[in-house]
């Protein structure tokens, strides 16, 4: 017996193998749906070549779904999504671009990584963002922002290898949200947080020291 059309997976996302197949082209779709018939959960496992689908039908777009993906993907958008929630508490006009003005008119741009990496990945991150800091802002520099502390001494590491401690700094998002957290509590201003995340902030020891004291001396003390 036929199964009816409205028991049928949608068109654009085809089941095969455990494998979640998400095609773009409607016509494709149905293509290989009705190639693949009822039982394609039991069949052989289908290998599509992106390749030959490329060829066969232009600007489709074939993607493998995997539970693993899923997670990681919503690893990164809840980690960018704290990120940018700090900016926005530290007083930062935050743009899509990971690119923080300030009103010290310091522009910080942030690069985020929710992986763990390697002193190589490092110095590659660093290399990367030190033209357009330094050619494009004139008070300019770079943030990496990491998921895990440990990852704070690769970029440190690569930092001092490429001689860019003048323009770079790295913090870990628990550490960043711990600033945003003292900037809305009022123990620290804007310009201090600034000063703190940029190298060019202009921020001096005096100034630490007394963000510091703020900080450790209760109200009213």
């Amino acid at each position: 017996m036929t199964e009816p059309e409205s028991k049928r997976p949608a068109p654009d996302r085809l089941l095969v193998s455990g494998i979640e197949l998400e095609i773009t082209n409607p016509s494709l779709a149905a293509s290989l749906s009705e190639a693949l018939g009822e039982d394609a959960e039991e069949t052989t496992p289908v290998v599509i070549d992106q390749r030959t689908v490329t060829e066969g039908v232009p600007d489709t777009v074939v993607t493998l779904t995997t539970a693993r993906a899923e997670t990681e993907e919503r690893m990164r958008r809840e980690l960018r999504s704290r990120v940018e929630m700090a900016g926005i508490s530290l007083g930062f006009e935050v743009s899509g671009e990971g690119r923080w003005g300030s009103e010290t008119e310091v522009t910080i741009l942030t690069r985020v990584n929710e992986r763990r990496i390697t002193p190589a990945a490092a110095v590659h991150f660093v290399t990367e963002v030190e033209r357009p800091v330094r050619n494009e802002y004139e008070r300019g520099s770079a943030l990496f922002i990491v998921a895990h502390p440990d990852d704070i001494e690769s970029y440190a590491v690569a930092i001092r290898y490429r001689a860019t401690c003048d323009r770079m700094r790295a913090i870990s998002i628990d550490d960043l949200e711990r600033l945003a957290a003292l900037v809305v509590g009022g123990s620290v201003r804007h310009a201090e947080a600034a000063a703190i995340l940029s190298p060019i902030g202009g921020i001096d020891a005096g100034t630490l020291i007394d963000v510091v004291a703020r900080v450790l001396t209760p109200e009213g003390e």
